[in-house]
């Protein structure tokens, strides 16, 4: 029986074998610390640049981000607003519904208001050159109004719309609704009125106060008033001795005057009437004159 014969490695060989390989991994490491170098570098590169751009690129880009996050919500809104339009069988309604009931329910809302608005409602007309009143804004302050005028219409344009002409604004003439309109209305000056003179005299003795002698009455001072009266009215034009019918004073009196009980038609105040009159006990009142 033959046996093979082993060949043993030549020490010399198997030391370049060994160089060979540790060369091998010498280079494999070298390798790895290059592509380190590199990834560092990159990384440094990176961090430079981005400071380089500064903050306004970093924000346009922070910007361009969320313009592209809008888009998509508003790409996926309108394709919500799409399935209710076609109908979405999960919710049970369309949009058309939707908006059939809104306007239903606003036709109501303005029915009521118009409603209890009618209940205190007068029908107004204003005619061309009527001064009326103008609710307009305050100028500087929109928000707030108030009535202005008077202005004077100028034309009628349908029953609720009238042009009125505005000078003291900016535009000279104005399209206005009349709920924004009343009626100016001036008062007319009263009629000279001439007042009717007459002589007070207390006769009344107020026990609390003490009076002087020149303010108490004297026994039989209206009768000798009535005596001497024509005397004493002799200062006094006869505008301010006779009492005029149609003096507003006396409107809600009579037509007809009464002199102490007895009735006078004549316009013209007599004189022997009043003195006619009895004597007056000593400290008694006169009688109340009713004029008309």
């Amino acid at each position: 029986m033959s046996h093979s014969r082993t060949q043993v490695p030549d020490p010399q060989v198997a030391l370049e074998i060994e160089k060979v390989k540790l060369q091998g991994m010498q280079l494999k490491l070298q390798y790895e610390l290059a592509e380190r170098e590199s990834t560092k570098l990159k990384i440094q590169q990176h961090e430079q640049d981005r400071e380089e751009r500064g903050a306004e690129r970093v924000r346009a880009e922070r910007l361009q981000e969320l313009h592209i996050q809008e888009a998509r919500e508003q790409r996926q809104h309108e394709l919500q607003v799409l399935q209710l339009q076609q109908g979405n069988p999960t919710r049970g309604g369309t949009l058309e519904k939707v908006r059939k009931y809104a306007k239903e329910n606003l036709k109501n809302a303005q029915a009521l208001m118009k409603s209890d608005y009618d209940l205190k409602a007068k029908a107004r007309e204003f005619h061309e050159g009527d001064e009326v009143l103008a609710y307009f804004p305050i100028p500087g302050s929109s928000l707030s109004a108030k009535y202005h005028g008077p202005y004077t219409v100028k034309r009628k344009v349908d029953e609720f719309n009238y042009i009125i002409n505005t000078p003291d604004r900016r535009k000279t003439t104005q399209l206005v609704h009349i709920n924004l309109l009343k009626a100016y209305l001036t008062q007319e000056p009263a009629p000279d009125q001439l007042g009717l003179a007459c002589n007070v005299i207390n006769t009344c003795k107020d026990e609390t106060l003490e009076t002087s002698d020149t303010n108490m009455c004297s026994k039989d001072s209206n009768s000798y008033i009535l005596q001497d009266l024509p005397k004493i009215l002799a200062h006094l034009n006869p505008a301010q001795v006779y009492v005029r019918t149609e003096s507003p004073i006396f409107e809600t009196l009579p037509s007809s005057r009464v002199f102490f009980g007895r009735r006078c038609d004549d316009p013209v105040l007599s004189l022997d009437l009043v003195q006619s009159y009895p004597k007056l006990p000593s400290g008694s009142p006169a009688p109340p004159l009713v004029l008309s």
